[in-house]
Protein backbone atom coordinates (compact mmCIF):
# COMPACT_ATOMS: atom_id res chain seq x y z
CA UNK A 1 0.00 0.00 0.00
CA UNK A 2 2.78 2.30 1.18
CA UNK A 3 4.23 1.43 -2.17
CA UNK A 4 1.35 2.48 -4.49
CA UNK A 5 1.11 5.97 -2.88
CA UNK A 6 5.02 6.34 -3.11
CA UNK A 7 4.22 5.38 -6.99
CA UNK A 8 1.42 7.80 -6.90
CA UNK A 9 2.77 10.61 -6.17
CA UNK A 10 5.41 9.88 -8.19
CA UNK A 11 3.83 9.88 -11.25
CA UNK A 12 1.29 12.92 -9.99
CA UNK A 13 4.52 14.90 -9.42
CA UNK A 14 5.74 14.25 -12.97
CA UNK A 15 2.63 15.44 -14.47
CA UNK A 16 2.33 18.20 -12.62
CA UNK A 17 5.91 19.59 -14.01
CA UNK A 18 5.10 18.40 -17.43
CA UNK A 19 2.05 20.10 -17.77
CA UNK A 20 3.31 23.16 -16.61
CA UNK A 21 5.51 23.45 -20.67
CA UNK A 22 8.40 25.19 -18.83
CA UNK A 23 10.84 23.45 -21.06
CA UNK A 24 12.41 26.32 -22.30
CA UNK A 25 16.09 26.64 -21.91
CA UNK A 26 17.86 24.31 -19.58
CA UNK A 27 15.78 26.05 -16.53
CA UNK A 28 12.56 25.26 -15.26
CA UNK A 29 9.77 28.25 -14.79
CA UNK A 30 8.88 30.21 -11.82
CA UNK A 31 5.06 29.75 -10.57
CA UNK A 32 3.47 32.55 -11.84
CA UNK A 33 2.33 33.51 -8.85
CA UNK A 34 5.48 34.34 -7.92
CA UNK A 35 6.04 36.77 -10.52
CA UNK A 36 4.84 39.75 -10.25
CA UNK A 37 1.82 41.37 -12.29
CA UNK A 38 3.88 43.91 -14.17
CA UNK A 39 6.27 41.37 -14.65
CA UNK A 40 3.91 39.24 -16.47
CA UNK A 41 2.39 41.68 -18.36
CA UNK A 42 5.86 42.64 -19.71
CA UNK A 43 6.11 39.30 -20.94
CA UNK A 44 2.90 39.22 -22.52
CA UNK A 45 2.80 42.01 -24.44
CA UNK A 46 6.37 41.07 -26.38
CA UNK A 47 4.23 38.40 -28.68
CA UNK A 48 6.83 37.93 -30.50
CA UNK A 49 6.15 40.90 -32.93
CA UNK A 50 8.59 44.04 -33.03
CA UNK A 51 5.43 46.19 -32.51
CA UNK A 52 4.72 44.31 -29.55
CA UNK A 53 8.69 44.18 -28.16
CA UNK A 54 8.59 48.21 -28.70
CA UNK A 55 5.25 48.59 -26.84
CA UNK A 56 6.26 46.01 -23.32
CA UNK A 57 9.31 48.68 -23.27
CA UNK A 58 8.12 51.84 -23.90
CA UNK A 59 4.72 50.34 -21.13
CA UNK A 60 7.02 49.06 -18.42
CA UNK A 61 10.81 50.33 -18.88
CA UNK A 62 12.01 53.79 -17.53
CA UNK A 63 12.34 56.27 -20.04
CA UNK A 64 15.78 55.86 -22.47
CA UNK A 65 16.63 52.63 -20.47
CA UNK A 66 20.08 50.76 -22.02
CA UNK A 67 18.12 47.63 -22.71
CA UNK A 68 21.26 45.79 -24.28
CA UNK A 69 19.29 45.05 -27.82
CA UNK A 70 16.19 43.81 -26.06
CA UNK A 71 14.46 45.55 -28.59
CA UNK A 72 15.77 44.27 -31.95
CA UNK A 73 14.29 40.71 -31.17
CA UNK A 74 11.02 39.70 -31.84
CA UNK A 75 10.61 37.65 -28.11
CA UNK A 76 7.95 35.38 -27.57
CA UNK A 77 7.49 32.40 -24.87
CA UNK A 78 9.02 34.01 -21.94
CA UNK A 79 9.24 32.50 -18.76
CA UNK A 80 10.79 33.74 -15.48
CA UNK A 81 13.31 31.24 -14.12
CA UNK A 82 14.94 32.71 -11.34
CA UNK A 83 14.07 35.73 -8.96
CA UNK A 84 16.24 37.57 -6.79
CA UNK A 85 14.69 40.31 -4.88
CA UNK A 86 13.06 42.89 -7.69
CA UNK A 87 15.21 41.31 -10.58
CA UNK A 88 14.47 38.30 -12.82
CA UNK A 89 16.25 35.88 -14.62
CA UNK A 90 13.86 35.52 -18.11
CA UNK A 91 14.26 33.37 -20.79
CA UNK A 92 12.73 33.80 -24.03
CA UNK A 93 12.28 32.62 -27.94
CA UNK A 94 13.86 34.45 -30.78
CA UNK A 95 14.04 32.38 -34.09
CA UNK A 96 16.15 29.24 -33.38
CA UNK A 97 17.23 30.64 -29.80
CA UNK A 98 16.88 30.92 -27.22
CA UNK A 99 17.82 34.64 -25.12
CA UNK A 100 18.39 35.05 -21.38
CA UNK A 101 18.04 38.22 -19.43
CA UNK A 102 18.49 39.57 -16.40
CA UNK A 103 15.47 42.08 -15.86
CA UNK A 104 15.49 44.32 -12.40
CA UNK A 105 12.76 46.48 -11.67
CA UNK A 106 12.55 49.95 -9.53
CA UNK A 107 9.27 51.83 -8.22
CA UNK A 108 7.05 49.46 -11.01
CA UNK A 109 9.14 50.00 -13.65
CA UNK A 110 12.43 48.60 -15.10
CA UNK A 111 15.15 49.97 -14.28
CA UNK A 112 17.51 48.01 -15.91
CA UNK A 113 18.33 45.15 -18.79
CA UNK A 114 21.48 43.06 -18.82
CA UNK A 115 21.33 40.52 -21.47
CA UNK A 116 23.27 37.06 -20.36
CA UNK A 117 23.69 34.51 -23.17
CA UNK A 118 21.78 33.07 -26.00
CA UNK A 119 21.58 29.49 -26.62
CA UNK A 120 20.27 27.34 -29.85
CA UNK A 121 16.96 25.51 -29.46
CA UNK A 122 18.42 22.66 -31.03
CA UNK A 123 21.44 22.29 -28.52
CA UNK A 124 20.09 22.92 -25.43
Amino acid sequence: MKKTAILTMLILSMFALTACGAELGTSEAIESTKVSEDMQAFMDTMNGKASGMQKALETYAIADLENDDMGQYNLENAIVTSISGDCYTMEAEYSTYIREYKVCWTDDKISSIEFKEELDKDRV
